[in-house]
């Protein structure tokens, strides 16, 4: 997955591609039938993408720090925007 990361921000990669490549590769002959895992392969391009996201946010290390997340927790707040009791006097 870091080398698909990698030569999809370098190289412009698909998952297409890089999927049917690894295909090739692993199959030279092609004698065998091969199982389309596409569907599969970006499932878990997601799921390790999320993960990803949860270690930056620093939600690794806490024990149900899963379980407990609430929709828009994990995205980064701007730090010149106006929020009360941050960067905004009270009255």
């Amino acid at each position: 997955l870091e080398h698909f990361h990698t030569l999809t921000l370098q190289s412009k990669v698909t998952a297409y591609n890089y999927y049917m490549t690894l295909q090739k590769l692993t199959n030279v002959t092609q004698l065998s039938k091969q199982y389309d895992r596409f569907k599969p392969f970006l499932h878990m391009l997601r799921e390790w993408h999320y993960l990803k996201l949860l270690k930056r946010a620093g939600r690794g290390h806490i024990a149900d720090g899963i379980r407990n997340i609430k929709p828009g927790e994990l995205c980064l707040q701007c730090p010149v925007c106006p929020r009360l009791g941050f960067n905004l006097l009270d009255n």
